[in-house]
């Protein structure tokens, strides 16, 4: 997060941990793969939800 943004987070919430590095701890598993036929899968626990867009005009 930007500086502004830890400032105000700060002022907000007296119990502040700034991690000094992302994890996947909070995020629960999320994965992808891409080929020819593309997959993508949401941890449940977590509400997950696996999305596959075709951004390519040429692929139907």
């Amino acid at each position: 997060f930007c500086e502004q943004a830890i400032k105000q987070l700060k002022a907000e919430f007296k119990n502040l941990n700034i991690w000094q590095q992302r994890s996947l701890y909070f995020g629960g598993v999320n994965a992808v793969q891409h080929g020819q036929t593309n997959v993508a899968i949401g941890d449940s626990r977590r509400m997950g939800v696996g999305l596959v867009q075709n951004i390519n005009p040429h692929i139907s």
